[in-house]
């Protein structure tokens, strides 16, 4: 989650109804997603199919694959792993889930406004079916030419469907994924999706969050298999480990929580670095190092 986002948004001109009001997925609309789990890293790509009508509603059908690689076993694979079906108004983004409707984004909210969010994966053995975020935040910013709205989100305190930081009129979430996804204590290693890495369409152009060089690249593992970077242990209780090769001058090291807020950030000196992590609340993290001409990410486990 490095270059944390270059922050944007934008006011565009709507109308009252729906057809010309979908101002988002349109034709062509296409999203890269970073994911980091553990060994394996790549990037989740979404794009839009068309419409379907589900309750006499013309949603966007949009379509989600991966691409992962293993990095234990040096092996990529692609994953299908399934559609959504969203539309939208003036103000408000709606996913279609749990035979209804939720508005997903809402560009009218204000600071202290708090949004119901649904599941995104069938958990229901675990977790709620409903999570709810609230919103912290609000502005515009110019991206492309245009200016667009954002909201600033974070999860409520128990809930167990979450969306967080900022969220974008037209590009959807930032910091975090599209979709909804469970927390660390609801259930381990079945996160879909992790932050944007690219939005773009047709009218709109491309958007680059500049957390990959490019929007389909296997992040740092072309990196980690050459500089022969080593993080460990994973889970970390205190010290965490980090070797770095000759390669990396001083890369600067920082560390994020699951809001996407740093926690941490260093410049590391010498090829085996300590550093002590026991100040941190026990959860998920992600790392980063870069110096320039290499980056790196990682998520770990602090406990």
């Amino acid at each position: 989650m490095k270059r944390l986002i270059l922050i944007l948004s934008l006011v565009v001109v709507f109308s009252g109804s729906q057809s010309k009001a979908q101002n988002w997925a349109p034709d062509g609309a296409e999203w890269y997603y970073d994911y980091v789990n553990f060994w394996y890293e790549g990037y989740i790509h979404i794009k839009v199919l068309g419409d379907t009508m589900i309750h006499d509603t013309t949603c966007r059908i949009l379509e989600k694959r991966g691409v992962i690689r293993n990095l234990e076993f040096d092996t990529t694979y692609y994953r299908y792993i399934g559609k959504e079906f969203m539309f939208s108004n003036a103000d408000k983004v709606y996913l279609f889930a749990n035979n209804k409707f939720y508005p997903l984004y809402d560009f009218t909210s204000m600071p202290g406004d708090t949004l119901v969010i649904p599941q995104n994966d069938d958990l229901l053995e675990w977790c709620d079916t409903e999570g709810k975020i609230i919103v912290t935040d609000t502005g515009s910013e110019l991206v492309n030419g245009q200016y667009l709205r954002k909201i600033v989100v974070q999860p409520i305190e128990g809930t167990h469907w979450a969306i967080y930081g900022e969220i974008i009129e037209k590009i959807g979430p930032i910091n975090s994924y599209m979709l909804p996804e469970p927390d660390w204590a609801c259930v381990v290693d079945l996160f879909e999706g992790g932050p944007l890495r690219c939005y773009s369409d047709p009218q709109f152009g491309l958007y680059n969050t500049g957390m990959a060089p490019e929007c389909d690249y296997l992040v740092s593992i072309l990196e980690l298999e050459e500089n022969r970077i080593k993080i460990f242990p994973n889970p970390c209780a205190e010290n965490l480990h980090i070797h770095i090769p000759e390669e990396m001058d001083r890369p600067k090291f920082e560390v994020f929580n699951s809001k996407g807020q740093k926690v941490l950030s260093t410049v590391l000196e010498m090829s085996m670095n300590r550093l002590n992590l026991s100040s941190l609340i026990p959860g998920l993290y992600a790392l980063t190092l870069e110096d320039g001409t290499h980056f790196y990410s990682k998520l770990i486990v602090v406990k």
